[in-house]
């Protein structure tokens, strides 16, 4: 098994945390939502034996740290970051694979920087700007976020995994209809063991993070489809093969279809890669040999 690598990496406004694994080519991944370099750290496991795996905490997630107050971030911001961390590792072009709000960040990164890039992976990027009723997606965010401030981490969670089996239209919000914690209800932290209750501490940050300052900026990101294709990399817009139907499946229909590209199916659903992780990581390995 590869040995795993620390590395900080410095950007404008903070201080990345990134791990990687094994030698290689470098292959950089990018999570989505919430998730830091831990969500893709089994991935990059797999993939170790013929890359560099790097996975890493975006700004303000976990281990990497702002340098001021925390703000709001989009895409732009959150692709020059990959793009640093790229450039921190050499200046060969390298792979690269970003899964839901991930693949927006890696679309950006490639329409930003092609000549850094020789084969892009974009599992399901949740463009949602691109579906119908965009207005729909942000009122839905507003509930999330109306949750969060209400009922925690844990419930706006549950509904933003529900929301996102459905392509939202008007009149789908259902706030009045779920099944909420009762007031004051907490986790008994001294029942946990020091590295959980880490954990729990690092995912409430990351949630403050993903609810107040990233998810509204995430859903009005439209890919630059123009200077993708023009684009010399390789894309290739992955879906999952039990999320037909699903929001973030149709939005990387959307995507495929102004790139002029088809779509290639991948074992499992939106979270394939933790559901079905062996068959995930053998399918993107064959993904990438081919580029």
């Amino acid at each position: 098994m590869s040995s795993t690598r620390v590395m900080s990496v410095p950007v404008p406004g903070a201080r990345l945390h990134c791990e990687v694994t094994g030698s290689g080519p470098v292959l950089l991944l990018i999570a989505g939502a919430a998730g830091d370099a831990s969500t893709l750290a089994p991935l990059a496991s797999r993939l170790s034996a013929k890359y560099q795996a790097v996975t890493y905490d975006m700004r303000g997630l976990s281990r990497s740290v702002l340098d001021g107050p925390a703000a709001d971030t989009d895409i732009e911001l959150l692709a020059d970051d990959a793009y640093r961390i790229l450039t921190a590792l050499g200046s060969e072009p390298g792979y690269v694979f970003g899964t839901s709000g991930g693949g927006l960040v890696a679309l950006e990164l490639t329409a930003r920087h092609p000549d850094l890039v020789r084969t892009l992976i974009a599992h399901e990027p949740a463009a949602t700007a691109l579906l119908p009723h965009p207005q729909q997606w942000l009122d839905f965010l507003d509930e999330l976020t109306e949750l969060y401030r209400q009922h925690g981490a844990g419930v706006a969670m549950g509904r933003f995994l529900d929301g996102i089996e459905a392509v939202p239209g008007p009149g789908t919000s259902r706030l009045g209809e779920l099944s909420l914690p009762p007031a004051g209800q907490a986790s008994d932290e001294s029942r946990m063991s020091p590295r959980t209750r880490a954990l729990m501490r690092r995912a409430q940050t990351n949630m403050d993070q993903f609810f107040t300052h990233h998810i509204r900026q995430a859903a009005r990101y439209r890919p630059d489809v123009e200077a993708l294709g023009r684009a010399t990399s390789r894309i290739v817009i992955g879906v999952g093969e039990a999320s037909v139907g699903q929001a973030a499946y149709q939005a990387a229909l959307e995507v495929a279809g102004r790139l002029g590209l088809g779509v290639v199916e991948l074992p499992g659903d939106h979270l394939g890669y933790a559901t079905q992780p062996a068959e995930f990581a053998a399918a993107v390995e064959q993904l990438l040999a081919a580029g």
